[in-house]
């Protein structure tokens, strides 16, 4: 398995003032773990080791696994996520300009699983469950 040395998202200190003034008083510094985006950056990994692609450079727009992201993400919304219109959220993640109408559409989607295949529409569920 893959350990908080494979995230690629960056260290910075707990948001939680509790759990920051407690690590500091240890003399500890903050890691890729106490970034408040590791969840997300963890679950791309489990998605890399799943499919079995290599997870290296997993935050870069012409890997693997963000192309799996943005043609998931092209589909539910109907939009276009190309080159011209992206840039890289705050911790390292592609992302893309793309009209709000576009993400309404693609919510209202996955609410309803209209326009989705039936596996598509049963992942959407579960994910609003």
């Amino acid at each position: 398995g893959l350990d908080g040395s494979a995230l690629e998202c960056g260290a910075h200190w707990p948001s939680n003032h509790d759990t920051t003034i407690a690590l500091a008083r240890t003399g500890s510094v903050p890691n890729a773990l106490h970034n408040n985006c590791s969840g997300k950056h963890a679950g791309f990994l489990c998605t890399c080791v799943h499919s079995g692609i290599a997870h290296r450079g997993y935050v870069k727009a012409g890997h693997a696994q963000q192309e799996m992201v943005r043609d998931a993400m092209q589909s539910v919304t109907e939009a276009a996520h190309d080159v011209d219109h992206c840039a890289t959220d705050g911790c390292s993640i592609p992302t893309y300009a793309v009209p709000l109408k576009s993400f309404a559409l693609g919510f209202a989607r996955m609410a309803t699983g209209t326009g989705f295949s039936p596996q598509r529409a049963k992942a959407a569920k579960r994910l609003l469950s």
